[in-house]
């Protein structure tokens, strides 16, 4: 039999649990994610961005992108942020965009290792 798919989402906003309400490119990738680890010979994890959840302890498949501020959001109205990239100036981007690889590539290896193989 072959191995399964192994594949990795990045979310840019963040799933509706843990009491936060999401928007619906959240609800989204929830439901992508779910369906993906649904399906036989797949297998998916996924990050996203949150200042209120937090990671689960019952499910490795997917880590919460801690944030002190709200999801940089591009659009001019959010349900649920309006705090712009554009309001962040050049070393707070930076370090934000440093943060964010660290944490996937982090979270890239830990489950590869669990996985005993890199993604597809």
């Amino acid at each position: 039999m072959a191995e399964p798919i192994l594949m990795f989402h990045i979310g840019t906003n963040n799933w509706q649990r843990q009491g936060e309400f999401a928007p619906g490119s959240g609800i989204l990738h929830a439901s992508m994610h779910d369906t993906f680890n649904s399906m036989p010979g797949v297998k998916c994890y996924s990050i996203f961005p949150s200042k209120v959840q937090t990671d689960p302890t019952d499910d490795p498949t997917f880590k919460v992108f801690k944030l002190s501020h709200d999801i940089p959001i591009c659009e001019s109205v959010s349900p649920n942020s309006s705090f712009r990239w554009h309001s962040m100036d050049d070393e707070a981007f930076v370090a934000y965009r440093k943060r964010l690889e660290t944490e996937i590539c982090n979270f890239l290896d830990e489950a590869e290792k669990r996985e005993g193989r890199e993604f597809d």
